[in-house]
């Protein structure tokens, strides 16, 4: 609301000050400045030193709206820039603060039109908005370390005040006029307030702030390191809340729509609540089998395809090799019919052969043993990658996935290479082969339609 209102105001100011120039008297018109200007595009209007005065009045003149201050909004989050961060709204309604914040400020004939309260580092080269959205480092990046390093350093707070003064000040302002040094001290007593501190043991704001960063950007590299490649619902979920943790704590806010509870923005989350850092439970994160928002990392819907379907397997690996089989029969379905959903699963498993043709037979655990051997499923396939996962487990991908297979009749033809001879797994479609134990024979169909198909 305060950008879009901003961005208004000025595209007024410069429409008002455009008119005010085309609509200026002959005897202004003729001024050097405008003379030598083009008055369509105000961005690049060089103004002669003769006429500074008459442009400075005929801007100050095209002001029809004021910057005016308007209740708030309190970022209670230690961040490395700034610790504490008030500021008063960007709109037309009165200001509504505490009477005591108000009362540090001298008015006098100016109008107090913005306030902004905020503590920040002495390191820091300037004032940075704590929503200001910067590049997330990857979770083994020095630069954690180097922004949990930052924190070590002495603060302080800071009030600023933004004050419409009218013609009869001096051009020369000395800001302590504005300001009551009495008055800032009895807020600072009174009001509880998020400012720096430092006990008598030399500790103090910074040493907490610099032991969560630590905990933080620690707990995500240990993580990380302990089970990379490997996924899993609470590994991947406790590391993105740790990231979303150290996104808040590094830049005042998530860089991602989702906040598991930790952004200081949301007026539910628990961090706004208890006025810090604050981890809610990871079993509420998601529904179902949910990954978290693969949109935070890549746009490319090949690889978020990739990390859907073996998302589920990753849990699964935990389990007996009958629900692991499970898990690559899904994935194996999915490459092939390329799609996640609606597999055809249970026609699969009938009595005839579904929607195309028979052209072959196989074992259960030969065809299996076929399947994983095969090195044709590498990306953008993915059931390539669920093989390996399966055997960094200690599992044997060929007898899970036998066992999964055994309640099924029918399955996919797979080839093996495409035309130009390449090794790329694929289906076209139609063809299918029929599953069947070693103690029992093929159906007649599925012998005549091997015969048939090796006669070709």
């Amino acid at each position: 609301m305060a950008k879009a209102h901003a961005v208004g105001m000025i595209d007024a100011l410069y429409d008002n000050f455009l008119n005010r120039l085309k609509g200026l008297s002959p005897s202004d018109s003729s001024r050097p400045t405008i003379m030598k200007n083009d008055l369509g595009n105000l961005t690049k209007l060089n103004v002669l030193h003769c006429d500074q005065r008459f442009i400075l009045e005929l801007f100050q003149s095209s002001i029809n709206d004021e910057v005016v201050g308007q209740r708030g909004t309190l970022f209670p989050i230690y961040t490395m820039t700034e610790t504490a961060n008030f500021q008063s709204n960007l709109d037309h309604l009165p200001m509504d603060v505490d009477q005591r914040l108000l009362s540090t400020m001298y008015a006098g004939h100016a109008k107090l039109n913005f306030i902004q309260l905020y503590a920040r580092s002495t390191r820091e080269p300037g004032h940075h908005d704590v929503r200001h959205a910067h590049r997330a480092a990857s979770p083994d990046d020095q630069r954690f370390r180097r922004q949990a390093q930052k924190t070590v350093t002495d603060t302080y707070a800071r009030l600023e005040g933004v004050f419409l003064v009218g013609p009869n000040f001096d051009q020369v302002l000395d800001p302590r006029v504005f300001f009551s040094e009495p008055m800032l001290n009895d807020l600072l007593e009174t009001a509880p307030m998020l400012v720096p501190f430092r006990t008598t043991d030399g500790s103090g704001m910074s040493s907490v702030v610099h032991s969560v960063a630590t905990y933080l950007t620690g707990a995500l590299r240990d993580l990380l390191n302990r089970v990379r490649g490997s996924g899993g619902y609470e590994n991947s979920w406790s590391a993105f809340q740790i990231e979303l943790a150290v996104e808040e704590l590094f830049f005042g806010h998530p860089l991602c729509r989702t906040s598991l509870q930790v952004s200081s923005s949301r007026p539910n989350s628990l961090t706004r609540m208890r006025g810090f850092l604050c981890l809610g439970p990871i079993g509420s994160a998601s529904v179902g089998e949910s990954p978290p928002p693969l949109d935070t990392w890549t746009k490319d819907g090949v690889q978020k395809a990739r990390v859907l379907r073996l998302f589920p397997l990753t849990d699964s690996l935990l389990a007996g090799p009958q629900i692991i089989g499970e898990q690559l029969v899904r994935i194996l379905l999915c490459d092939m019919h390329q799609r996640d959903e609606n597999l055809p699963c249970e026609s699969l498993k009938g009595r005839t052969c579904p929607f195309g043709r028979l052209v072959d037979f196989r074992t259960v655990s030969e065809f299996a043993r076929e399947v994983v051997g095969r090195k044709a499923f590498g990306y953008p396939l993915t059931f390539g990658r669920a093989v390996k996962m399966v055997t960094a487990a200690s599992h044997d991908p060929a007898h899970c996935l036998s066992l999964a297979l055994s309640g099924y009749r029918f399955f996919p033809n797979i080839k093996y290479w495409d035309e130009q001879r390449h090794l790329k797994a694929k289906w076209n479609f139609k063809d299918y082969v029929e599953l069947h134990q070693p103690a029992k024979i093929p159906s007649a169909a599925a012998r005549a339609a091997s015969y048939v198909c090796e006669n070709r």
